[in-house]
């Protein structure tokens, strides 16, 4: 059971990573301002990390370092 809310863990480090590193990415490219078609894909990206930064956060008030605790 820890060995498995570990590698849980890790999942969700490894998730915050590639949301900092997706982030990066659109604050580097200044191109996409002017290009519609990637503003649009860059706004997709924006919101899936929204979504995966609430889901972290619920999951860390649970689960996160190996405590499991119980929603109910």
């Amino acid at each position: 059971m820890v060995e498995g809310q570990q590698t849980r863990d890790q999942k969700i480090s490894e998730l915050v990573k590639t949301m900092e590193d997706a982030y990066s990415f659109v604050n580097m490219a200044e191109e996409l301002k002017k290009n519609h078609v990637l503003q649009t894909i860059v706004e997709q990206i924006v919101k899936q990390t929204i979504e995966c930064g609430f889901f972290i956060q619920e999951y860390g008030r649970r689960h996160f370092a190996g405590e499991w605790k119980d929603p109910h």
